[in-house]
């Protein structure tokens, strides 16, 4: 053969073979591109799905303020008959004659059979004395402890 023949028949067969093993279908270069294809769509899916449950999870926390909120606005019964951190001090005279008793500086003049309920106290240390008319100090001054939401009771007798 001459030589224009030898390169004219190597051209030839250069532009009947593929231009590249990739781009035959099955073949493993187009199998492993595939597979990376495949790869990537999974993790982007994966992406996807972690994204709706984190929306999933906002939606849920929002559902639970916005109930929170509806609540709050409601108007609120007190349960308690004190404000918080405060009881009620009960003066009573079981007596047949008129006492006063003094309850931190105050004196609260009682008639016989007379109940008074002081205004809510706040918790803690207080001093009070018992003065029955006729009988002078009948419980000189002493300190007590008031628990909030108790109710501590006063009250006058003769033993």
């Amino acid at each position: 053969m001459n030589r224009w023949s030898l390169s004219g028949l190597l051209a030839l067969a250069l532009l009947a073979a593929p231009a590249r093993a990739e781009e035959v279908p099955g073949s493993p270069a187009d199998t492993q591109k595939r597979l990376e294809q495949l790869e990537k769509e999974m993790a982007l899916t994966r992406k996807i799905e972690s994204a709706l449950q984190e929306l999933r999870d906002i939606n849920r926390r929002l559902a639970d303020l916005e109930r929170k909120v509806d609540e709050m606005q409601k108007p609120q019964e007190r349960t308690s008959r004190f404000p918080p951190n405060t009881g009620m001090i009960r003066l009573q005279n079981r007596l047949s004659v008129p006492a006063t008793i003094i309850v931190g500086g105050i004196p609260h003049r009682l008639q016989p059979g007379e109940q008074r309920d002081l205004q809510p106290q706040p918790a803690g240390t207080f001093e009070f004395e018992a003065l029955v008319d006729g009988f002078g100090s009948l419980q000189p001054r002493a300190t007590r402890t008031l628990q909030a939401g108790q109710i501590y009771t006063i009250f006058t007798y003769l033993p």
